[in-house]
């Protein structure tokens, strides 16, 4: 899931969007948009993951998934305890 959203968030970020990703702009976009506002929002040269807007959407989505797994947790303890009853050792 980590792997799939951050490739997400890269083609939105430099091809969709157009905008600079982690301060290199793509060549060829399909928007082109124009920053206008503090670096600290828009992220300056960087793009929009060096701003502080970009933190707190990571921080959320943190906390959202973290609440949404709960329990769910990987690698799920009753499943590894239940597979080392099944083991079977052999010597050779």
């Amino acid at each position: 899931m980590p792997i799939g959203f951050h490739a997400a968030w890269d083609w939105g970020e430099t091809y969709f969007y157009g905008v600079p990703n982690s301060g290199y702009p793509a060549k060829r976009h399909l928007l082109n948009p124009m920053f206008s506002g503090p670096d600290w929002i828009t992220g300056g040269s960087a793009g929009p993951e060096g701003s502080w807007l970009c933190i707190a959407l990571l921080v959320g989505l943190w906390i959202i998934f973290s609440l949404w797994l709960g329990e769910n947790k990987y690698p799920n303890p009753n499943a590894m305890a239940s597979r080392e009853k099944h083991l079977v050792v052999t010597t050779g």
